[in-house]
C-alpha cells in the first residue's frame, strides 16, 4: 500500500461495504439507537450525515499518503495474547444470548472501542438513559455492553502518570 496504489476494483469494494454498512444499520432500531448516542458523544449527529460522504471521497492517492505517513515500524505495537491450558474459551456471559445479539454487542463494541476515552462516561450515560426504552430482548446487549464501557473506564490509562511520574513503572 505504501509503493502502489490500491488497485480500483478494491477501492470499489469498500465503498460498496460501506454503503451496505449505512443501510445495514437503519434496519435496525436498537443499534439505529446505540449508533445515534454514540455519535451525539463524540460531537453531534450531523455525523452519520457526513460520515459516508466522507469515506467514499477517500481517494486511492490518499491511502497511498496515510499508509507512508503511518505505516512505519516505528508506530508499531504488538501485543500476543496466550489462553491458559484448560480456560474456557469466550465469554460466558456473551454465550448465553441468541446470535442477533451476539452480532449487536459485536457491533457496538466494536464502535465503542474507537471512542475516545473521555467520551465513556457521556456514552454510559446514554447508554444507561436509552435502556429504560429498550425492549425486554435488548435488555441482557444493554447490560453488557454498560459493563464493557465500565471496565473500559476503569482500565489504567496506558502511560498515565502516577505518582512518582514515572507512569507507572517499578
Amino acid at each position: 500500500m505504501q509503493d502502489e496504489p490500491v488497485p480500483d476494483r478494491e477501492l470499489q469494494k469498500v465503498r460498496n461495504q460501506v454503503v451496505a454498512d449505512n443501510y445495514r444499520r437503519l434496519q435496525n432500531n436498537f443499534f439505529l439507537m446505540i449508533q445515534l448516542g454514540y455519535i451525539e458523544a463524540l460531537g453531534g449527529w450531523e455525523y452519520i450525515n457526513e460520515s459516508s460522504r466522507r469515506l467514499l471521497a477517500v481517494t486511492t492517492d490518499d491511502i497511498v499518503r496515510v499508509a507512508n505517513t503511518y505505516f512505519d515500524p516505528s508506530n508499531r505495537v504488538v501485543g500476543i495474547y496466550r489462553r491458559k491450558e484448560g480456560a474456557p474459551r469466550g465469554d460466558p456471559a456473551l454465550a448465553t444470548m441468541d446470535p442477533a445479539q451476539r452480532q449487536m454487542v459485536q457491533q457496538a463494541m466494536a464502535q465503542l472501542a474507537q471512542a475516545p476515552p473521555e467520551q465513556l462516561g457521556l456514552i454510559l450515560m446514554t447508554l444507561e438513559a436509552q435502556a429504560a426504552q429498550a425492549p425486554p430482548e435488548a435488555q441482557p446487549v444493554l447490560a453488557y455492553l454498560a459493563d464493557w464501557i465500565r471496565d473500559r473506564m476503569e482500565a489504567p490509562t496506558p502511560g498515565a502518570d502516577d505518582e512518582d511520574g514515572n507512569g507507572g513503572a517499578p
